[in-house]
Formats: structure tokens, C-alpha cells, sequence
């Protein structure tokens, strides 16, 4: 039977694999160590990623899988992980704290302290958690529980953009399969806002129609571009590669200025889509060792270069363009996609301004952050048919069960509210869902990290 708070939801918008669901749900959820169970891995060596067809549903679920794996990143996170806990848990821990405190002072040791966060939350290491936290030998508890907040993107935030911009350039993908993401195969080349959308909405299957079309504008604006300018804007949400000797990113700055001037005009980022077309000789879409070396030696006896250089620089020798070109291959596979490029030799603009969406916080989302890896599996398990979504009446489900399986039932309110942000129209794409939790702590008790 299915629980009292998606009564109001219609029978036949529930999964067929799901009836008696909350028996099933909680014998699932009982059979899961918490905290410790990691979804289903997937292949992250060289070349795990590469995308071998160009069509853009398989380039969509590449980039989603490495996102997937960046969230398995995230729970392996102690720091974050033990923040979740202690908003998981404030209340229990507030109510043990006061106990200690029989002056009433707001005041307990560290040790104490330690020994109700164990007894409380369980083994996460504890003593190095409150050093890099920065506790000191006494600590004013009320302050110290209120400071970390776990927020609950569950339909989208600025951090997705990061993370899927992030694993668009980890994901070695070929310049087809990005031609095909945006449908930019099309008899002028150009990316209208309305492709944008729709890639966007492959990639961030979570968002809403408004969200999509507000993100869309942010990111390429009103009018349409070329493939070059739209991977642009999402390269400047990813991480540039970290050059391990000094002489290599001016090394790059000057290469741009050579490619800029015999592949212009510009922007720079659509004179190096074409010298990378040029590089790419076996015509793959990719940029082996070999074609890198070739291509630019080519490019420095051209008249250009060989100006700017008699002016400025020495040339290279071949040993370090082997060694730029492993700079700049930043997931390791042996070959250079276009993004990698893209990333190592591009002007860095400044960002849009992306349009925030709408937070959950309280005592659901930190119970949905610590127990993430049960509630992904659950979520698994009932998306019989492999989709990546299963329907909001049995996540509301799931919910429910977990609370009470964990001993903290949902609420009349918290499942109102729940319900409320979830919507009841729409399936619930539940990795990207479960991917935009925020753990912070800003406060006076705490030393967070990038405070």
C-alpha cells in the first residue's frame, strides 16, 4: 500500500515494479549499511569516457555518467559528510550536550563533545574532523550545532552547471558528438536558443521548462552562435589545467597569439576550433601525441610565428611540446579532445551570472545528504526499466520510509513541504536530484574551508 502523503496521487503515475512499495522500501533500506554503500561503479581509467558514435543521447548519458561519478566524489568527502551528519542529528546532539551541561553554562569539553558525536553519529573520525573544523578545547555547543546547513537544489542549482561543465571536459568527447548534442549539424552550423534548450535539457534533465529557458539565456544568450562560442561559455565553468612547470601556460599564451593570427579572425576560441581540425590529420576528432608535435612545429615555421618568436621567444623542442601536450591532456587518455584545448589555450571571460533556483533546507534534505547512497540504490532498484527517473509519488514513498526507518518519521509539514517542492506532474530524474545537495558552515565556531 502506498503511504498517506501520495494518497493524492493518481494510481497509475506509480512504477509498475512498486506495489506494496513501503514494505519493499523499508526491507530495502534495513539491508544497507548506513553511510557506507557506494552505487554501482563505473570504469574512470584511461579512456573509460571516450565517446565512440556521435549521437546525442549517448553524449548526453557520457557527460551525466561522469557527473554520477563526481557525486560519488562528493559522499567520499569527510569534512562535508560529517557536516551532514551533525544537521542530520542537531537535535539528539543538542539534547545530549544540555545534559552534560548541568550549570547551564552553553559550555562542554572537546572530549565530551567527541564522545557524543561518536555515540550519536557513528565512526567518521571524529578527532580530525573537529581539528580541521578548528574546535577548541571548550566548546559553546548551541553555536557549534547551528553553524552547518545542508541546502537541497532538488530542481536545479549553479553547482550542476559546474559539475556538468566539468565532466563535458573530463568526458574526452569528439567534436561530433558535440555537433550532435546541440544539433549544430544543421545547414548553417548555428546553435538557435531553442537547441541550446533542448541540450541543456538533455544534460540537466532535473530542471523545469523555466529554469531551462532562464539558464539557456544566462549561459548563450538571445541569439544564436556557433559550436565554438557555445562550448566557450561552458568552458568557463570548468576547472584549466594544472601545469606542472612554470615556463608551460606562457608557453600556451604564446601558442594562442600564433593560432589566433593564421587561423583568425576572431574570437579566439572559434581560430582554435579550426587549427584543432587542422591537427586532427586521421580526422577522429581527437588530437593524438603525435599530430600535436606536427602541428605545432607547422605552426611556428609559418611567417607568423616565426616573427613573433624572433622577437620574443626560442622555439620548442620536441621534448617539450611532449611534455605541453600531457599538460594539457588533463583526463590522461593519450589524445587531446577538443575541450582540452579549449581549456588550456583560451581567453578566460568572465561568467554569466547563472539565475538561482529555489532551496530546500531543514531536517529532510540533511536526512536525504547522509543517507544519499541508500536512497540512489532504492531509487535504482525501482527504476526497473533503467530510465534515470522514477515517478515523485515513489520518492515521496521513499522518503517516508527512510525517515521512519532511521527513526525520525516525516511531519505533517515536512511531508507537505516536501511534496509541495517536489511537484506531482513531473517524473524525478533521481541521480541529478540527489547530485545538487550544498553542505556550508558559516559561522564564527567554525573554520570552513574557502571561507
Amino acid at each position: 500500500s502506498s503511504s498517506s502523503s501520495s494518497s493524492n496521487y493518481p494510481h497509475d503515475r506509480r512504477s509498475p515494479s512498486a506495489r506494496p512499495l513501503t514494505k519493499r522500501l523499508r526491507k530495502l533500506i534495513l539491508s544497507i549499511c548506513e553511510h557506507d554503500v557506494q552505487p554501482a561503479g563505473l570504469g574512470v581509467g584511461p579512456g573509460a569516457f571516450a565517446t565512440p558514435t556521435f549521437g546525442a543521447k549517448t553524449t548526453a548519458c557520457t557527460i551525466r555518467r561522469i557527473v554520477e561519478q563526481h557525486v560519488r566524489d562528493q559522499e567520499a568527502d569527510t569534512l562535508q559528510h560529517g557536516a551532514g551528519l551533525i544537521c542530520s542529528e542537531r537535535d539528539e546532539l543538542w539534547r545530549r550536550c544540555r545534559a552534560l551541561d548541568v550549570s547551564g553554562t552553553g559550555i562542554v569539553s572537546q572530549k565530551a563533545l567527541l564522545g557524543i558525536l561518536e555515540e550519536v553519529c557513528g565512526e567518521l573520525g571524529w578527532p580530525d574532523f573537529l581539528q580541521s573544523v578548528g574546535v577548541a578545547d571548550t566548546v559553546a555547543y548551541g553555536e557549534f550545532l547551528a553553524v552547518p546547513q545542508v541546502r537541497w537544489f532538488n530542481k536545479g542549482s549553479a553547482t550542476q552547471v559546474i559539475a556538468m561543465a566539468q565532466a563535458t571536459a573530463e568526458a574526452e568527447l569528439q567534436l561530433g558528438g558535440l555537433e550532435a548534442l546541440f544539433d549544430s549539424v544543421s545547414a548553417d552550423g548555428l546553435i538557435t536558443p531553442q537547441l541550446a534548450r533542448r541540450a541543456l535539457q538533455r544534460l540537466l534533465p532535473s530542471l523545469r521548462e523555466e529554469q531551462l529557458v532562464g539558464l539557456t539565456q544566462a549561459l548563450f544568450g538571445n541569439d544564436p552562435v556557433e559550436l565554438s562560442t557555445a562550448l566557450h561559455q561552458l568552458a568557463l565553468f570548468a576547472d584549466k589545467p594544472r601545469f606542472s612547470e612554470p615556463w608551460m601556460q606562457p608557453a600556451l599564451q604564446r601558442l594562442a597569439v600564433l593560432v589566433q593570427k593564421s587561423y583568425g579572425p576572431p574570437p579566439l576560441h572559434a581560430a582554435l576550433m579550426r587549427f584543432f581540425r587542422r591537427l586532427d590529420s586521421n580526422r577522429n576528432d581527437l588530437v593524438s601525441q603525435d599530430e600535436f608535435v606536427a602541428g605545432i612545429q607547422k605552426l611556428l615555421q609559418m611567417q607568423q610565428g616565426q616573427l613573433i618568436l624572433q622577437q620574443q621567444h626560442q622555439s620548442f623542442s620536441p621534448g617539450q611540446l611532449m611534455r605541453l601536450f600531457d599538460a594539457v591532456d588533463g583526463n590522461r587518455t593519450g589524445t587531446i579532445c577538443f575541450l582540452e584545448l579549449l581549456l588550456a589555450m583560451d581567453e578566460r571571460t568572465q561568467r554569466p551570472v547563472l539565475p538561482e533556483f529555489p532551496a530546500l533546507e531543514g531536517a529532510v534534505p540533511s536526512m536525504l545528504y547522509v543517507h544519499k547512497a541508500a536512497v540512489l540504490q532504492a531509487c535504482r532498484t525501482m527504476d526497473t526499466l533503467e530510465t534515470g527517473c522514477i515517478t515523485v509519488p515513489d520518492f515521496l514513498a521513499l522518503v517516508e520510509a527512510l525517515a521512519e526507518v532511521v527513526g525520525r518519521p516525516l511531519t505533517a509539514a515536512s511531508r507537505a513541504a516536501l511534496a509541495k517542492v517536489l511537484g506531482g506532474n513531473e517524473d524525478l530524474a533521481y541521480m541529478e536530484a540527489l547530485g545538487t545537495f550544498e553542505v556550508s558552515a558559516c559561522g564564527e565556531a567554525w573554520h570552513w574551508p574557502n571561507d
